[in-house]
């Protein structure tokens, strides 16, 4: 494949604006004014897809990699729940309005659930674990209340995946704007369409970024992931915890991850955005990566809104 077309939208773009004056100077035969109505479009669509927003040329204190490690694992274990309609539960603690039941599934027949040994998240004195989802309307992702649950998951932190005694996870520098204050955005969970895929990097399969967007989809509308690490890593897109719509997001001071997307027959048909950072549950921050933003053609959507930028 030509490094062209390994580029990114965003990428595309960058290049585009970085070369419109010699583009003006070699436009055979073709008009300032024209040229210039060229350049009003394809400036639209830019601010359109926040290029002209805050200080674009600024360049993050830290490369995503330094935040981004392959290796995290689901340290998956199978446990009971102890009651039937048990509710699940968001990083911070709150219901994400959806209940779960044992039930058979691919990694255990006899109905244990799947939850993960990363850690263990205590919040307002009551300690959840991650349950990794097994479909359906009562068998979606998120955290669970230890009283709900027949025995504890085995922790074992090294699961997050890291490098050079480094993990995913781990604390970074927020975004400070001019009066001091930490650059926040909301989370405003939105629909990837399912077609835009990417390759995964330890299997080569195609999956879909659809799962990044509105996760328990048709279930509930109202969160979306933040994940140890990013899907362009081995063992990327693990889950950490679910955040509610309106959630405050705390970016890091990180390079973001700009990934191609492509439908069935591997052409590009657009791009997704994932950001570093954190929220506070009000006991701690809790940081991995979301999507930001996504193109799907000529359509782009955010995932995020400004609180304080």
């Amino acid at each position: 494949m030509s490094s062209s077309r390994r580029k990114t939208v965003a990428q595309r773009l960058d290049n585009w604006v970085a070369n419109a004056g010699s583009r003006l100077a070699d436009s055979p035969g073709g008009s300032r004014r024209g040229f210039l109505k060229k350049i009003g479009v394809g400036a639209a669509a830019l601010a359109g897809g926040g290029y002209f927003v805050g200080q674009r040329a600024a360049e993050a204190a830290a490369s995503a990699d330094s935040y981004n490690f392959a290796g995290c694992t689901h340290n998956m274990q199978g446990i009971f729940l102890n009651k039937a309609n048990v509710t699940i539960y968001d990083g911070s603690g709150q219901s994400l309005g959806l209940v779960i039941n044992n039930k058979a599934n691919s990694s255990f027949p006899d109905g244990h659930l799947r939850f993960q040994g990363i850690e263990a998240l205590t919040v307002g004195g009551r300690t959840y674990y991650y349950n990794w989802g097994v479909g359906g309307a009562d068998g979606q992702s998120g955290h669970v209340w230890i009283a709900d649950m027949s025995a504890r998951p085995t922790i074992d932190s090294n699961a997050r995946g890291g490098s050079g005694g480094l993990f995913n996870g781990r604390s970074a520098p927020d975004i400070l704007l001019a009066n001091g204050t930490k650059k926040s955005y909301f989370i405003r969970p939105a629909a990837i369409p399912s077609d835009m895929y990417y390759i995964g990097p330890s299997d080569g399969l195609r999956h879909s970024f659809g799962n990044y967007g509105i996760p328990a989809d048709p279930y509930s509308a109202g969160h979306t992931n933040l994940s140890w690490s990013w899907v362009n890593k081995a063992g990327g897109g693990i889950v950490r915890c679910m955040m509610k719509t309106n959630e405050t997001f705390y970016p890091s001071d990180v390079a973001t991850i700009n990934m191609n997307s492509t439908d069935a027959n591997g052409n590009v048909n657009g791009s997704v955005k994932a950001m570093y950072g954190s929220i506070w549950n009000g006991a701690q921050r809790i940081y991995g990566w979301t999507v930001h933003s996504h193109h799907y053609g000529a359509q782009y959507v955010e995932h995020i809104v400004c609180s304080n930028c």
